[in-house]
């Protein structure tokens, strides 16, 4: 079907509201990015640990299967989710060594939308990164993550290509 015809089963199933979480995480698959993205923030916006917790198992069988795409909506999907995907943060972190350089932006994303400071050591571990976005992106994530996120911050002072 068509990307209108797609995008149109995403608003519908969106407002099935948790009954429709499990034919909307298909469509992380879809082969058009704005269907993705649209299924993506309408999994945020039906919220709950049901869409949580099926959105994190998107994420492992995804990665397992190396999926890219739908790798990259399930970490978009549970940072949209914050408190029901709050408890999946260990699984987002998983991807902050991914192959693909989204699915890692993403995955940082993720963790700051989440405001996962349990894993400010593990987004602190970036300052190592050879990748200067990478860097920039954990330390931004971890400016909003109070405490244990500035301690962290402070292993980025020494990085020698600030920006």
């Amino acid at each position: 079907p068509q990307v209108k015809v797609r995008r149109a089963a995403v608003q519908a199933l969106g407002k099935c509201g948790e009954a429709g979480v499990p034919r909307l995480l298909q469509f992380f698959d879809d082969a058009d990015e704005s269907v993705r993205f649209f299924a993506m923030e309408t999994l945020g916006n039906i919220g709950g640990e049901a869409a949580a917790s099926s959105t994190a198992r998107v994420l492992e069988a995804a990665s397992e299967q190396d999926r890219i795409p739908a790798r990259r909506a399930a970490l978009g999907a549970l940072g949209r989710l914050r408190g029901a995907g709050l408890r999946h943060a260990a699984v987002v972190r998983e991807c902050l060594h991914d192959e693909d350089f989204a699915c890692r932006l993403a995955a940082i994303q993720a963790l700051s939308d989440l405001g996962a400071s349990s894993e400010a050591a593990s987004l602190g571990a970036l300052a190592r990164d050879e990748n200067k976005a990478i860097r920039q992106a954990a330390v931004s994530a971890l400016a909003k993550m109070g405490a244990e996120g500035a301690e962290e911050a402070l292993r980025f002072l020494e990085d020698e290509d600030q920006a």
